[in-house]
């Protein structure tokens, strides 16, 4: 099916609308709703992104365009299910809400682990809420760092079913030493810089681990990573495993991970969740590695563009349609 017969399939048989509703600290957060045609109600999916200042779709402008959310949307609302997707508080739709003021700490409790959890908790609540949504068959589906707030949460607003893309299996200090070493890892370069960097990602980490503070140095090459803005978030990442709060949820669980993930780790992270979901007594799970996808879900190891891989989109919407029955 060409592109432009997609988007006119996707049009013919759904709906869109715009709905706001408040997140914590009184913030006016908004989204999509796509529901198929028809009065519903509908089974409905939340789905959360990625980590930084990611959009409702999956996408940080203008360098970074996957539109994996809503390509993710749209092929749901082609199998009979609903969605909701929102732009998050870093999102720059958002930037004219932020704190007026230079003081890094303001940010950081801003942009805190707490604050992102109530507003995930408000868009459920706002799409459970709505008329086309079946109240009784609504779920959650987190990609990478949304996957870490569907782990928090899911036992608390007891979804019909999760699902877990590309989300780490342990705190992000694991995560991390593995990015960052395997970036220090590629040809030309020197091994004086790999230890120099590699000793100060470690410094930093232990020290907001037991602190929440950021050492006096931390190498210029982080500094990007280590945002001031965002120190308390970087705080709960190093301390919250997700496992421990996903082990209450007693719903059916997917895990989804890319093969060729190169930021998290099929053979490590997504085992390690699944595992800890076949813990559970009396539940069902299910691990689904996209064969040859990246961390987006994309054909390709690296990759961000283009269309999802559509053994990702075939199992979710199937795995979607019995597990929301």
């Amino acid at each position: 099916m060409t592109l432009l017969a997609s988007i006119a399939l996707v049009a013919a048989i759904s709906v869109t609308e715009e709905i706001t509703f408040k997140g914590a600290t009184d913030l006016n957060l908004s989204g999509e709703m796509m529901t198929p045609r028809g009065d519903g109600p509908f089974p409905c999916v939340l789905l959360l992104p990625g980590s930084g200042p990611t959009d409702r779709d999956g996408n940080q402008p203008p360098a970074i365009k996957t539109d994996l959310l809503k390509q993710i949307a749209e092929s749901l609302a082609t199998n009979g299910i609903a969605t909701f997707r929102f732009d998050k508080r870093p999102a720059h739709k958002n930037a004219s809400q932020w704190p007026k003021t230079t003081d890094m700490a303001v940010f950081s409790e801003y942009f805190s682990f707490e604050n992102h959890v109530a507003d995930v908790e408000a868009a459920y609540k706002a799409m459970v809420a709505h008329a086309k949504s079946d109240d009784k068959r609504c779920g959650l589906l987190g990609h990478s760092e949304g996957g870490l707030f569907v782990s928090w949460v899911a036992a608390r607003l007891n979804p019909k079913a999760i699902v877990l893309a590309g989300t780490a299996g342990q705190t992000m200090e694991g995560v991390l030493r593995y990015q960052i070493g395997r970036s220090l890892s590629q040809p030309g370069v020197p091994e004086a810089l790999r230890k120099e960097i590699g000793d100060s990602n470690e410094a930093t980490m232990k020290a907001i681990i037991a602190t929440g503070k950021l050492p006096e140095k931390v190498h210029p090459n982080l500094a990007g990573l280590y945002n001031p803005a965002a120190l308390k978030l970087l705080h709960s990442y190093l301390t919250i495993d997700p496992i421990v709060p996903l082990a209450k949820y007693a719903g059916p669980a997917l895990v989804m991970n890319g093969e060729k993930d190169v930021q998290v780790r099929a053979d490590v992270d997504a085992t390690r969740l699944y595992e800890a979901l076949k813990s559970r007594k009396e539940t069902s799970q299910e691990l689904f590695i996209v064969p040859g996808a990246s961390h987006n879900l994309k054909e390709g190891g690296d990759g961000f563009v283009g269309p999802v891989a559509p053994a990702a989109l075939d199992r979710l919407s199937s795995w979607l349609a019995r597990n929301l029955r």
